[in-house]
Protein backbone atom coordinates (compact mmCIF):
# COMPACT_ATOMS: atom_id res chain seq x y z
CA UNK A 1 0.00 0.00 0.00
CA UNK A 2 0.96 3.78 -0.96
CA UNK A 3 1.72 6.04 2.22
CA UNK A 4 2.93 8.80 0.39
CA UNK A 5 0.22 11.54 0.40
CA UNK A 6 0.96 12.94 -2.78
CA UNK A 7 0.31 10.46 -5.22
CA UNK A 8 -2.75 7.68 -5.25
CA UNK A 9 -2.45 4.41 -3.95
CA UNK A 10 -4.38 3.20 -7.16
CA UNK A 11 -5.18 3.98 -10.63
CA UNK A 12 -7.21 6.89 -11.74
CA UNK A 13 -10.66 7.17 -13.34
CA UNK A 14 -9.69 10.38 -15.66
CA UNK A 15 -12.39 11.25 -17.90
CA UNK A 16 -13.93 7.96 -17.92
CA UNK A 17 -10.59 6.04 -18.18
CA UNK A 18 -7.93 4.36 -16.13
CA UNK A 19 -4.54 6.17 -16.13
CA UNK A 20 -1.77 3.85 -17.28
CA UNK A 21 1.52 4.09 -16.67
CA UNK A 22 3.72 6.38 -18.01
CA UNK A 23 4.52 5.69 -22.26
CA UNK A 24 7.82 4.57 -22.46
CA UNK A 25 8.80 7.56 -24.39
CA UNK A 26 7.63 10.06 -21.82
CA UNK A 27 10.68 11.23 -19.39
CA UNK A 28 8.78 11.14 -15.56
CA UNK A 29 8.20 14.97 -14.37
CA UNK A 30 9.53 15.85 -10.62
CA UNK A 31 8.39 17.70 -8.14
CA UNK A 32 11.05 18.66 -5.78
CA UNK A 33 12.00 21.04 -2.95
CA UNK A 34 15.26 23.13 -1.99
CA UNK A 35 16.33 24.72 0.94
CA UNK A 36 18.04 27.99 0.44
CA UNK A 37 20.80 29.34 2.17
CA UNK A 38 18.40 31.59 4.51
CA UNK A 39 16.85 28.38 5.78
CA UNK A 40 13.81 28.81 3.50
CA UNK A 41 12.13 26.65 1.21
CA UNK A 42 11.92 26.83 -2.44
CA UNK A 43 9.37 23.88 -4.20
CA UNK A 44 9.74 23.43 -8.32
CA UNK A 45 8.49 21.08 -10.71
CA UNK A 46 10.74 20.12 -13.96
CA UNK A 47 10.83 17.24 -16.32
CA UNK A 48 14.72 17.51 -16.75
CA UNK A 49 17.10 15.82 -14.75
CA UNK A 50 17.18 17.51 -11.04
CA UNK A 51 21.24 17.63 -10.66
CA UNK A 52 20.68 20.03 -13.65
CA UNK A 53 17.86 21.34 -12.58
CA UNK A 54 19.82 22.06 -8.94
CA UNK A 55 22.80 23.24 -10.73
CA UNK A 56 20.66 26.13 -12.48
CA UNK A 57 19.26 26.97 -9.72
CA UNK A 58 22.89 27.00 -7.44
CA UNK A 59 24.29 29.12 -10.74
CA UNK A 60 21.35 31.80 -10.27
CA UNK A 61 20.71 30.76 -14.04
CA UNK A 62 16.95 30.67 -13.08
CA UNK A 63 16.43 33.77 -11.90
CA UNK A 64 13.68 34.40 -9.22
CA UNK A 65 13.32 33.33 -5.66
CA UNK A 66 16.29 31.12 -5.70
CA UNK A 67 18.86 33.31 -7.55
CA UNK A 68 19.72 35.61 -3.92
CA UNK A 69 19.31 32.72 -1.58
CA UNK A 70 22.16 30.49 -2.96
CA UNK A 71 23.72 28.07 -2.59
CA UNK A 72 20.52 25.53 -2.59
CA UNK A 73 20.43 21.95 -1.60
CA UNK A 74 18.39 19.58 -2.59
CA UNK A 75 16.05 18.42 0.69
CA UNK A 76 13.24 16.15 -1.34
CA UNK A 77 12.26 14.78 -4.66
CA UNK A 78 9.69 12.94 -5.92
CA UNK A 79 8.69 11.64 -9.65
CA UNK A 80 4.70 11.50 -11.28
CA UNK A 81 3.87 9.86 -14.51
CA UNK A 82 1.80 12.85 -15.24
CA UNK A 83 2.86 15.72 -15.72
CA UNK A 84 -0.53 17.37 -14.57
CA UNK A 85 -0.24 15.54 -11.16
CA UNK A 86 3.37 16.60 -10.65
CA UNK A 87 1.88 19.99 -11.20
CA UNK A 88 -1.06 19.46 -8.70
CA UNK A 89 1.21 18.61 -6.21
CA UNK A 90 3.84 21.29 -6.96
CA UNK A 91 0.89 24.03 -5.94
CA UNK A 92 -0.19 21.66 -2.87
CA UNK A 93 3.35 21.90 -1.47
CA UNK A 94 3.99 25.22 -2.49
CA UNK A 95 0.56 26.31 0.35
CA UNK A 96 2.07 24.02 3.36
CA UNK A 97 3.13 25.72 6.08
CA UNK A 98 6.83 25.13 7.01
CA UNK A 99 5.82 22.35 9.62
CA UNK A 100 4.21 20.50 7.33
CA UNK A 101 7.49 20.58 4.60
CA UNK A 102 9.46 19.41 7.35
CA UNK A 103 7.24 16.18 7.90
CA UNK A 104 7.63 15.92 4.34
CA UNK A 105 10.93 16.22 4.02
CA UNK A 106 11.74 13.64 7.16
CA UNK A 107 9.23 11.09 5.45
CA UNK A 108 7.43 11.33 8.69
CA UNK A 109 3.32 11.00 7.47
CA UNK A 110 1.71 10.49 10.70
CA UNK A 111 3.40 14.19 11.36
CA UNK A 112 2.57 15.07 8.16
CA UNK A 113 -1.34 14.42 8.53
CA UNK A 114 -0.76 16.25 12.26
CA UNK A 115 0.40 19.20 10.88
CA UNK A 116 -2.66 19.45 8.21
CA UNK A 117 -4.81 19.90 11.14
CA UNK A 118 -6.05 23.19 12.34
CA UNK A 119 -4.36 24.11 15.42
CA UNK A 120 -5.71 27.48 16.15
CA UNK A 121 -4.23 27.11 19.86
CA UNK A 122 -0.16 27.53 20.68
CA UNK A 123 1.43 26.19 23.89
CA UNK A 124 3.62 29.31 25.23
CA UNK A 125 3.14 32.82 23.99
CA UNK A 126 -0.45 33.16 24.54
CA UNK A 127 -1.51 33.56 21.18
CA UNK A 128 -3.15 31.71 18.14
CA UNK A 129 -2.17 30.36 15.60
CA UNK A 130 -2.62 33.29 12.49
CA UNK A 131 -3.61 35.92 15.20
CA UNK A 132 -1.36 38.64 16.19
CA UNK A 133 -0.86 38.55 19.71
CA UNK A 134 -3.74 40.69 21.41
CA UNK A 135 -6.41 39.36 19.46
CA UNK A 136 -9.16 38.42 21.52
CA UNK A 137 -12.38 35.79 21.12
CA UNK A 138 -15.26 37.37 20.15
CA UNK A 139 -18.33 35.88 21.32
CA UNK A 140 -21.75 35.63 19.77
CA UNK A 141 -24.80 34.90 21.66
CA UNK A 142 -24.98 30.81 20.76
CA UNK A 143 -21.52 30.56 22.86
CA UNK A 144 -20.19 29.59 19.37
CA UNK A 145 -16.79 31.27 19.21
CA UNK A 146 -15.82 33.39 15.72
CA UNK A 147 -12.46 33.65 16.88
CA UNK A 148 -10.46 30.44 18.77
CA UNK A 149 -10.03 31.38 22.75
CA UNK A 150 -6.39 31.86 23.01
CA UNK A 151 -4.52 30.88 26.37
Amino acid sequence: MNNNPLIPSSPELVEGRIEAAMPPHEAPTSVYMLRCADGSFYTGVTRRPLDERIGEHNRGALGGYTAARRPVQLVWSQEFHRVADAIAAERRIKGWSRRKKLALIDGDWARLKQAAKKDFKRKGGGECAGYPQGIEAVEVTNNDSLIPECP
